[in-house]
């Protein structure tokens, strides 16, 4: 009995202290505690609130893991333990323990909200929404609650239910520069620019520096074809949450403030296939102004774009000439003050070698007399929006009984194989015979006609000059701009965007009559 008595007076003298702000007495009376009680959760529990409290996350992982090795573990213990697995982006293992967390109280509100936020980090959005609506039950005034949840919404283009988490956010602090900005991408998503806008406009009055909002204004800018705020907001994309990493940093950096004739310009990729693709044509530009220009492009598209002229292309890991300046390929047109009338929309500024294309002539050779058209329906599945522009392989077949349909790009997702496989259907794969994007450049150049989502063939078949259909969420890239059926970067494109609501069915729709009336251009 008395040892129980000291042992218990022991703890809570260690307690005071720690809460005191005095960890070295702390330290010392818990360390006498575990000397003689090794598994005493609660001991362990505060040693590791220490150790959190000196910055030691080895530590505190050490007692949290003795702390909840005991079958009476307190829900305290393992929320500290997910918190420890969450700063060290652990988030499976930050997860679990914030759920034994709740299985011991169920109403622990904290362990909730940080459940959410590891759910989140791992991509299950939907049970981070579960998280956060059981958190906000228990506190309908949580800021974070509502900040985080509006956040999970946004990653599922659930954009009416986010921005109404971000509006109850502002309410409850109308201070926060983040949730502004964060409202103003809800809004673009929405298409509700003007009001979009504002929101930025505010989040930069509480914060002129909020790298985030300026990056997400350019985007809005440059779907409104405000081209000039947009560019040079849209430099913004090195800083922020998010940020694009730099390369090539040693070499000077150019803007398009310094003369460069007699001068050798290095300019480098920094995004995907679709944005070299469409980008690159401001290369022989630069070689007009007198600049020798080295242009460094993904492996894959290096012998294709080496056909844009005016440049020498080479791909990423291959050894750098001595340069005087460096400039990467989306900073180009702010460089040259593009305007939705200066665009370079010449075409086409890509051509593919007359072996390959001769070589696929033969390798496409078919009977069938329908016209030939080349088709894409997913992009790469780690694209940020890849399952918002993507689409079933399976709505294609809507048009099989017009065209003959080859399916181009190398990668099949899942879903497709299997449709391909088991339905029967008449679309021809070519993906596993392209090697490269010189390969698919040839298919292109044999085909008549080039239907896809917005991916990489978009830009290929734009850059091509074929006619190429565009099939466009409701908001798509801000390339597109809004409401055309037209695209000033590609003057053979054609752009179908779903309707309110109306989902690919509906754009499939548009297709299909706008194939039984289209006609096939003489060669």
């Amino acid at each position: 009995m008395a040892a129980n008595q000291s042992r218990h007076e022991d703890l809570a003298r260690a307690e005071e202290a720690y809460r005191g702000g005095d960890l070295s007495a702390a330290d010392e009376t818990l360390r006498r505690i575990l000397r003689r009680e090794p598994a005493n959760s609660k001991a362990n529990e505060l040693m590791a609130y220490i150790a959190g409290n000196r910055g030691d996350l080895d530590g505190a992982f050490k007692f949290l893991t003795k702390a909840t090795s005991v079958p009476d573990a307190s829900p305290t213990s393992w929320y500290y333990l997910g918190s420890v697995f969450q700063r060290q982006r652990r988030f499976t293992e930050a997860a679990a323990a914030f759920r034994k967390a709740l299985a011991i109280r169920a109403t622990f509100f904290e362990a909730l909200h940080d459940l959410g936020l590891a759910c989140f980090n791992l991509g299950k959005h939907g049970e981070a929404i579960e998280a956060y609506e059981r958190a906000a039950a228990l506190n309908p005034d949580s800021f974070e609650v509502f900040h985080n949840r509006a956040r999970a919404f946004q990653a599922l283009h659930r954009h009416d239910e986010a921005l109404a988490d971000l509006d109850r956010a502002v309410e409850l602090r109308p201070d926060h520069a983040a949730t502004w900005a964060n409202r103003g991408e809800a809004l673009n998503d929405l298409r509700r620019y003007d009001e979009c806008l504002a929101a930025y406009d505010k989040a930069l009055s509480l914060d002129p520096g909020h790298a985030d909002a300026h990056w997400n204004e350019s985007l809005t800018r440059l779907v409104l074809g405000q081209f000039e705020l947009g560019w040079k907001k849209y430099e913004y994309r090195w800083k922020g949450e998010h940020a694009w990493p730099r390369r090539h940093t040693a070499i000077p950096a150019w803007q398009g403030d310094i003369a460069i004739d007699g001068k050798r310009i290095l300019v480098w990729r920094e995004q995907g296939f679709g944005d070299t693709l469409q980008f690159c044509r401001y290369a022989p530009l630069l070689a007009a102004r007198g600049a020798e220009v080295v242009l460094e492009v993904q492996p894959s598209l290096r012998e294709l774009i080496s056909s844009v002229g005016g440049c020498t292309v080479i791909a990423e890991g291959d050894k750098l000439p001595e340069c005087d300046f460096q400039v990467p390929l989306l900073s180009l047109p702010l460089a040259f003050g593009t305007t939705l009338e200066t665009i370079p929309s010449r075409v086409p500024y890509l051509r593919p070698s007359r072996g390959k294309i001769d070589f696929w002539a033969r390798r496409l050779n078919r009977a069938d007399t329908r016209p030939r058209v080349g088709i894409a329906c997913s992009g790469h599945s780690a694209q940020k929006d890849d399952r918002q522009r993507s689409m079933a392989l399976e709505y294609f077949t809507e048009l099989e009984d017009l065209v003959h349909l080859y399916l181009i790009p190398p990668q099949l997702e899942g879903e497709d194989e299997r449709f391909l496989r088991e339905s029967g259907s008449t679309i021809e794969y070519l993906g596993r015979d392209v090697l490269d994007f010189h390969d698919s450049a040839a298919i292109v150049a044999n085909l008549d006609m080039v239907i896809t989502i917005d991916t990489s063939l978009a830009h290929l078949a734009g850059a091509l000059g074929k006619p190429v259909w565009i099939l466009l969420p409701r908001t798509p890239t801000w390339r597109w701009l809004v409401d055309r059926t037209d695209s000033p970067w590609y003057p053979t494109a054609t752009l179908f965007r779903q309707a309110n609501g109306g989902g690919w069915g509906d754009v499939m729709k548009q297709v299909r009559d706008a194939l039984s009336s289209w006609g096939v251009p003489c060669c």
